[in-house]
Formats: C-alpha cells, sequence, structure tokens
C-alpha cells in the first residue's frame, strides 16, 4: 500500500521518498514526515542518533531533544539535505525532535520495522496540541489579549504610533551592585 496524500495546494506526496533522504543524515535516526490537506505545509518527528547526540553535543536523548541548538541542527541538516534532491513543497517546515525510537514495544513501528503511520499521526497530533498551547500561552504574555486573538487568526494588526515614549532601565539579577565590588582591571 502507497502512502501518499495531498497537501493544500494541491499537490501530492509520498512521505517515504521524504523520510529515506532526511535519515541518511547521521544526525537523523528516525523521521517521519506528516501532511495535512488543510495545511500548505509539511511537519517532520525526528529521532536523533543518539551517539552523535552524546558525541557532539554530549547530551542525552531526552535532553537532546529539548535544547534549542540540536533542533537548529536538524533543522540545517534537513535543509541541506533536501535542498537539492527535494522540490520545495516536500521540504519539511517544522520538525519536533522525538525522544524514542519507533519500535514494536511503543506501537509506532511494525515487527518489519515500517513505520505505522496512524500511530505516528495521533503521537504528532499529542505533540502538536502541546506546541500549540505553548505558543498560545507565550503569545498571551507577550502582547495584549485583543492584539494576540487577531495574530492568531491572521487578523492584520496597525501599530500604534506614539509621539514620544519613556525607556526604563531596571537593575536585572542586580547587575549593578555586583559590579559595584569589582574593578574593570
Amino acid at each position: 500500500k502507497k502512502n501518499i496524500f495531498k497537501l493544500a495546494q494541491g499537490e501530492y506526496i509520498a512521505p517515504e521518498k521524504i523520510e529515506i533522504a532526511y535519515e541518511h543524515s547521521p544526525l537523523i535516526a528516525q523521521c517521519y514526515v506528516h501532511g495535512d490537506s488543510l495545511k500548505a505545509n509539511l511537519v517532520g518527528v525526528v529521532v536523533p542518533d543518539e551517539a552523535v547526540l552524546k558525541s557532539k553535543f554530549g547530551l542525552d536523548m531526552l535532553e537532546g531533544c529539548q535544547r534549542e541548538e540540536v533542533l537548529k541542527e536538524v533543522m540545517a541538516e534537513i535543509k541541506r539535505i533536501g535542498g537539492p534532491i527535494l522540490k520545495g513543497f516536500e521540504q519539511v517546515k517544522k520538525v519536533y525532535l522525538f525522544h524514542e525510537l519507533f519500535s514494536v514495544d511503543n506501537d509506532l513501528a511494525t515487527p518489519t520495522f515500517k513505520k505505522k503511520r496512524a500511530s505516528l499521526a495521533q503521537k504528532l497530533t499529542e505533540v502538536l496540541c502541546r506546541e500549540k498551547k505553548r505558543s498560545d500561552d507565550l503569545i498571551y504574555k507577550l502582547v495584549p489579549a485583543d492584539i494576540a486573538k487577531k495574530l492568531k487568526n491572521h487578523i492584520p494588526v496597525t501599530p500604534e504610533i506614539f509621539d514620544s515614549v519613556s525607556v526604563l532601565y531596571a537593575d536585572i539579577v542586580n547587575f549593578t551592585l555586583i559590579s559595584s565590588y569589582h574593578s574593570a582591571t
């Protein structure tokens, strides 16, 4: 059975082709590519290679999957590998790092090591819901609620213009106090 799906712009995607390409990276142990007919871009779940995490970053799997520098390195690898061989719409635009290999034990692979796409999609949905909640929480902390709602709904927000502003410089973590005890030499 072929696993093919269509993206919002009508392009058909064969995810296994993309996964195989990305899994050629020494940094990527396993990869799952997901798309939705309502979305224009692909997302991926990547299980980093544990030995590479340890040697390159000095991190274990769980800690490595939570680090921004590992995510940046994985995205750079995906762009490096995919750039010359994949079309633009076949490129994964967002990646989530997963700390567990796809296996029979966690119901993410068959006994013949094929990916269980339905189980992976369910797991991805859980990850995406957590990420969405995290980003929602962040945007509501950064900007007023009415502006956050507009931004989330892709409604343009007109910036406010002021004739003048006051900038307050605060002493964070007692830097001024600590530095007063030391000289520049």
